[in-house]
């Protein structure tokens, strides 16, 4: 019996010991994706800060210095570059900072909560549509090149931009009524900057309104930026088989509609991932909590893979607003020899980095 005993304690003790290792194994596995999660968010956020913030600001520098001269492209990325410092400074920036002071600063008081958000949503969806109409610009641009200068104007390009912006504002403007939960210390937002307790609202919030910004912000434009694209990049092969000989103009011509291609595609990259995560969060946090009450392990694990999936996309999502300025640069001399121009105080060039 002893001997038995014996047996039965050593075999219950290396189970045992297995268990252990395996937990231990599991809680570094799940420490490393936690871990991935917070690098992320606090190291690679202040790099896209540190790129697209002085970016934008000289991007705005250059156009604004070219003003007397502006074209109806610099009109429409003079707006990005607003929109996307907006995006940057309120959205990324605030949120970066919420991070590592774990203070959340948009929960400061009712009006940074609400102006705040408004600011970010707004901006984000603004940006988009800006892309927008820049690529039915460059469509038309090269489809109907003679017309262009009669329908694409630097006006008809303010107007149009002002028309998109006030529509946005109206959309958006029920964040100023019901932002605002004093009672939630743990809201949606992990503060009380979240939707009022009233049902409508909340059915409107949690319901209706994630599917109404996913199709402002994503939705839309993906569909014309993909087809557009396609037209775009069909031209292009179809100009350069006809004309063997380019003249200086149709050079400039393709250097600006392969930079809108550039803003597009990274557009569709970085905002892909983090709206196709949106629209399946439902689907994402179910599988999550389907482990809750009977598995705790699992559970622990399952949450931690969606953190960091969140964290990646939202992270990938911040290059959108952030390498334009990157990509101007690489698109010409024109816009290179400005912006060395503007930070030696030199004199302004003749011809505009935009033109035609």
């Amino acid at each position: 019996m002893d001997g038995n005993a014996t047996e039965t304690n050593v075999s219950l003790n290396t189970s045992e010991q297995g268990v252990m290792n395996n937990c231990s194994e599991f809680y570094e596995f799940a420490d490393g994706i936690s871990n991935t999660s917070i690098w992320v968010e606090t190291i690679v956020t202040p790099v896209f800060l540190l790129i697209g913030i002085p970016g934008n600001i000289l991007t705005l520098m250059v156009i604004f210095r070219q003003r007397k001269n502006i074209t109806s492209t610099a009109v429409f990325l003079f707006m990005l570059a607003v929109s996307d410092t907006v995006f940057l400074v309120i959205g990324t920036l605030i949120d970066w900072l919420s991070i590592v002071t774990d203070y959340h600063i948009r929960a400061a008081n009712i009006v940074v909560c609400k102006l705040f958000e408004f600011l970010y949503i707004t901006s984000a969806q603004y940006s988009s549509w800006l892309l927008l109409v820049i690529t039915i610009e460059r469509i038309i641009s090269i489809t109907v090149p003679h017309a262009y200068n009669r329908i694409c104007s630097p006006f008809r390009s303010k107007l149009s931009g002002l028309v998109i912006l006030i529509i946005l504002v109206m959309l958006n403007s029920h964040f100023f009524y019901g932002l605002w939960n004093p009672d939630e210390d743990e809201g949606p937002f992990g503060s009380k900057c979240g939707p009022i307790a009233e049902e409508w609202y909340q059915t409107l919030w949690f319901d209706y309104w994630p599917w109404v910004d996913l199709t402002l912000y994503f939705a839309v434009p993906f569909v014309v930026l993909v087809v557009g694209n396609a037209i775009i990049l069909f031209k292009l092969i179809q100009m350069n088989r006809e004309n063997k000989n380019k003249n200086t103009n149709r050079r400039s011509t393709s250097s600006i509609t392969l930079l809108i291609v550039g803003l597009n595609v990274v557009f569709l990259v970085s905002a892909t991932p983090f709206s196709l995560f949106m629209a399946n969060e439902t689907s994402i946090y179910g599988w999550r909590d389907e482990v809750m009450c009977t598995d705790l392990a699992e559970y622990e694990y399952r949450d931690r893979v969606v953190d960091v999936t969140v964290s990646v996309t939202l992270v990938l999502s911040y290059m959108n607003p952030s390498v334009n300025f990157i990509l101007y640069v690489l698109s010409g001399t024109k816009f290179r020899n400005e912006v060395k121009a503007l930070l030696f105080c030199r004199a302004l060039g003749k011809e505009n980095v935009f033109a035609q």
